[in-house]
């Protein structure tokens, strides 16, 4: 799972920002996935948003396809 933090306009009322949290199953690639993040939006204001603008987005957190292991299982062992 891919998270993101994706920031957005809309004209709604006149100029407004805000965003949100997505979390995505594949990664987002370009443009061609805006529509699907701009219905994810409309989907949890609970409304269609007026002139959706996807500003930007950042990757902040992706799960690994094989389990998860600590940090302490891929540390060296420490000498006394």
């Amino acid at each position: 799972m891919f998270r993101y933090y994706v920031s957005y306009a809309t004209s709604e009322g006149g100029f407004t920002m805000g965003s949100v949290d997505i979390t995505r199953p594949v990664p987002i690639t370009g443009r061609a996935d805006f529509p699907a993040i701009i219905e994810t939006i409309n989907e949890v204001s609970g409304r269609t948003l007026p002139s959706l603008m996807i500003l930007g987005f950042s990757l902040y957190m992706s799960a690994p396809s094989s389990p998860q292991h600590s940090s302490a299982d891929r540390r060296a062992p420490r000498g006394r």
